[in-house]
């Protein structure tokens, strides 16, 4: 396309070439016309002039068009030209960046007023000075050195520069920068735009700085988070979500997340898109929790969670939802553990409870059996030998053998019978009992002992460790109604915290390990859960009584071990006894002989708060000779001592009574006669006197039921010593 100055030229060359030939054509036509009209040649003369004249108007007319139309379009290209400028000027003054112009020698051209108020310097001060007139030295040579090889290379460049700015701040600028050609195309010049970005940084960097923060914080968390978009679709996921679901991060992202991990019910049915938790965030911008629920790693396996859900909106539109979720199967576990472990103390409070109340009733089921007992005595020993009403007396002092055996049961349910426990080896008694638990099992079912090859020492009470392996025997027996096998073994084994912690029982430590095994028809975890509460029994009426493994139960513990059960329906059932190992051995105590009466003449107090104990005992200590002096109470005994405290010689008191104990009585009548002896009885057991604070091994004890021989012997034993 032509430019408007080539246009120009072409116009006054067309004007130049017509010009010329109506002037030739003029000049040639009228020269020859004046020929051929011939004449005057005055007239000639005249007629030459005008024809010079009209040349000359004619050329000036030409020439007037020609000029006007040069200052017309002068006039315009001008007003064109002032507009330009003043648009360009607009332009350069009115935006915020700093924009200027340098020549070659990088001396300021050009200098806008945003320029001037970025670097405080006005543009009249700048024009025609370089950098180091506007900022410091160091600067300076920082920014000429670049300009000049910005204009070696010939190119436009953009590059981020710190300057100091006014107010002395040291700001952030993303300048462009780039040389200035004439029409030559040759580098005459820099321009350069400047605009100070130190703010967007700063928000750039805080950005940033928080978006480490929140990545931070959802990767530094146990539970999972991630979020979706409307679709369902993961926009994120923390590291801990991708690894509770197997995946990598990456991998998720862009996944749906119901046909990822959320697919299926704990039963492995499919579960519908239509009924995902996410529904209600998604599409109705509700958030919600839920309690349980199932997720599915990326190897196939499943594991309990609960999450919660909530939307996001952008303003006022719903764009997604968030979802925090945790694995909860350690919690379930712990719950599980929680509900056995509240069970195991409810039961053992139970058991305690029982306990409780079944030394509560031997107790006074003693006071009963001491009158009978020593009623009975007293009637046999004055009977003749052949008197025919002795054999009904045998048979009443029989019956109240067998109900003292009962309360020794409680008692021993309860952990309050009298023991003597010495060093023995468990193997010694295990084998000892062969020959009699053969005898009780019956032929029918065959009997195995192992013992350990090493002495298992435990301190121990044989003649009740015996009784504990004759009750096992018995209802293992009773488990194998058609025949069966029944095995006993000790060995040695030894519990860590581990143990107590996975089984909630027992200590550490080394213990002799007793296990009674049989193949008999075993029970249902309900029975297990009982088997140990007295007068619990499975077997028919009239076939048991339930106190055989209460009285295991309280013998094992009272000897400081524990009892482990495992019984399936149609398997067989082990009990596990489990005995701390001592670390010294020596010889079971014999117990003495009670036969026969010894008799004495002394005086006894005797202080009794039950009415019939204290009448039969009264009459019993009369039949042995001695003299006697009665108290119902320990308030009146300190009375009745303070009297004859110089011919009492022994004091037969009971423990527990109303008003004042035996401690109290014990301590005030020692106050009044040092010298006096004690005896104490009680439907407890020798327990009660540590319980009751007379752990004195000069005070004497009995149990009731007495028993006539063994009252008499204790007294003369305590009064001879």
């Amino acid at each position: 396309m032509d430019t408007p100055a080539k246009e120009d030229r072409y116009a006054a060359l067309r004007i130049v070439a017509a010009y010329a030939v109506v002037a030739a054509l003029w000049i040639y036509f009228s020269d020859h016309a004046l020929e051929f009209l011939g004449g005057d040649p005055r007239f000639l003369v005249r007629i030459s002039v005008i024809k010079g004249f009209a040349f000359i108007v004619v050329t000036g007319a030409l020439l007037y068009q020609l000029i006007t139309r040069h200052l017309r379009r002068t006039r315009l290209i001008s007003e064109e030209l002032l507009k330009s400028r003043g648009l360009v000027n607009s332009l350069i003054e009115g935006t915020t960046d700093a924009i200027y112009l340098k020549d070659l020698q990088g001396r300021y051209l050009l200098f806008n007023s945003a320029a001037a108020a970025i670097t405080g310097r006005d543009a009249g001060s700048v024009i025609g000075m370089d950098d180091t007139a506007v900022f410091s030295a160091e600067e300076a040579a920082l920014i000429m050195e670049r300009d000049r090889g910005i204009m070696n290379e010939n190119r436009v460049m953009t590059f981020e520069e710190r300057l100091t700015a006014a107010s002395g701040e040291q700001r952030t600028f993303l300048v462009t920068k780039g040389p200035v050609r004439d029409a030559a195309g040759t580098v005459v010049g820099l321009f350069g735009i400047s605009r100070d970005i130190t703010e967007r940084k700063r928000a750039g960097e805080e950005l940033r700085a928080l978006s480490r923060r929140i990545e931070l914080i959802l990767n530094s968390t146990g539970e999972g988070i991630y979020g979706v978009d409307l679709e369902g679709r993961v926009t994120f996921v923390n590291a801990a979500g991708a690894r509770m679901l197997g995946w990598e991060p990456e991998e998720l992202t862009g996944r749906s997340s119901h046909a990822t991990w959320h697919h299926s019910r704990s039963d492995g049915t499919a579960l519908p898109a239509g009924e995902c938790r996410l529904n209600d965030v998604l599409r109705n911008g509700v958030a919600s929790s839920v309690e349980r629920d199932v997720f599915w790693r990326k190897d196939g396996s499943s594991f309990p969670v609960e999450f919660t859900s909530v939307p996001i909106w952008d303003k006022d539109a719903l764009s997604g939802g968030v979802v925090t979720f945790r694995d909860i199967t350690v919690r379930l576990a712990e719950e599980e553990e929680k509900r056995r472990l509240e069970g195991q103390f409810r039961q053992a409070q139970k058991m305690e409870a029982i306990g409780h109340l079944a030394g509560g009733v031997a107790h006074d089921f003693n006071n009963i059996l001491t009158a009978i007992v020593g009623y009975a005595s007293i009637l046999r020993l004055k009977l003749a030998a052949e008197h025919p009403s002795l054999e009904y007396i045998d048979q009443l002092l029989a019956s109240a053998s067998k109900a003292a055996n009962l309360t020794r049961s409680l008692l021993a349910f309860s952990r309050k019978q009298v023991i003597n426990p010495v060093p023995v080896d468990i193997n010694v008694i295990v084998l000892s009992m062969k020959k009699i638990l053969v005898r009780v099992i019956g032929e029918d079912i065959g009997c195995t002992v192992r013992a350990a090859g090493a002495p298992l020492i435990v301190k121990c009470d044989r003649g009740q460790i015996e009784h504990v392996l004759m009750n096992l025997a018995t209802n293992a027996r009773d488990a194998m109604p058609q025949g069966g096998s029944l095995s006993i073994s000790t060995e040695e084994t030894e519990i860590d915290e581990r143990f107590v912690q996975a089984h909630q029982y027992g200590a550490p430590g080394r213990y002799a390990l007793v296990t009674v095994s049989d193949s008999g028809t075993g029970m249902e975890k309900s029975t297990v859960d009982r088997i140990f509460e007295p007068f619990f029994t499975t077997k028919d009426v009239g076939k048991g009584t339930g106190l055989g493994l209460a009285m295991v139960y309280g013998t094992i513990k009272q000897h400081g071990g524990f009892i482990n059960v495992y019984s399936e329906p149609g398997i067989g059932t082990s009990f596990k006894l489990y005995l701390p190992l001592a670390s010294t051995f020596g010889p079971v105590e014999e117990l003495p002989s009670q036969a026969g009466l010894a008799m004495g003449s002394e005086t006894i107090l005797l202080v009794e708060d039950d009415s019939t104990v204290r009448q039969v005992t009264a009459s019993l200590l009369q039949m042995f000779g001695y003299r006697l002096i009665e108290a119902e109470d320990a308030e009146a005994a300190v009375g009745l001592f303070r009297q004859h405290s110089d011919t009492v010689q022994l004091v037969i008191s009971d423990v527990i009574m109303p008003k004042l104990s035996g401690k109290d009585l014990y301590d005030r009548l020692k106050q009044i006669n040092p010298r006096v002896k004690f005896l104490f009885v009680s439907g407890y057991t020798a327990d009660i006197l540590l319980q009751k604070g007379l752990g004195n091994e000069e005070i004497g004890f009995l149990s009731k039921p007495l028993q006539p021989e063994v009252l008499s012997r204790k007294i003369r034993e305590i009064l001879d010593s």
